[in-house]
């Protein structure tokens, strides 16, 4: 199983994947198609046999960028990605149910941070994630920390602090 970038031709793979595991939280084909025209390099893919099985997207944030409540400081996709901005922001990592604990998340990880050690205008990656399981996925914060990153702060995400701002500083080293 090999991490590759996405291309348009892979969109409807996309939107399959993304409706079966974000279901009502899904984002639209044409937020979809959006990320891919505007930041190619940023969403990678994993297939196996065919099968899209993996996918995830960064988005690029303004230095200053704020982080009170999740939906405002990352939401849409459109609105907080900004082509000159100083922070990768690993924004959506999506693993098929049926694939997940195989190390695809982790592999898409490394990826995506890959780009941050070729653009040296990086100053930082940061990532937000679960510290509490929900129904879309474990706690994703505390396995980011086991890989290197460090955590910024709790903060909310519907009405709740179940979500860690996390972030990883050069040399940027997964672990």
């Amino acid at each position: 199983m090999k991490v590759k970038q996405a291309t348009l031709e892979m969109l409807n793979d996309i939107i399959a994947l993304e409706n079966l595991v974000w279901r009502k939280d899904a984002a639209t084909k044409e937020s979809l198609k959006k990320r891919i025209e505007i930041f190619p390099e940023s969403f990678c893919v994993v297939y196996f046999k065919k099968k899209l099985i993996g996918m995830a997207i960064n988005a690029l944030l303004p230095k200053n960028h704020e982080v009170k409540e999740y939906n405002k400081a990352f939401f849409p996709w459109e609105r907080v990605h900004n082509p000159k901005g100083k922070i990768l922001y690993l924004y959506c990592s999506t693993v098929h149910p049926d694939f997940r604990g195989r190390g695809i998340w982790k592999k898409m990880l490394k990826f995506r941070v890959k780009y941050a050690k070729t653009h040296t205008e990086i100053e930082k990656v940061w990532v937000a994630g679960r510290n509490k399981e929900n129904e879309y996925g474990p706690n994703t914060a505390k396995l980011l920390q086991k890989f290197g990153f460090i955590k910024v702060k709790d903060f909310l995400f519907k009405g709740k602090y179940t979500h860690t701002l996390l972030e990883l500083l050069p040399p940027y080293k997964i672990i």
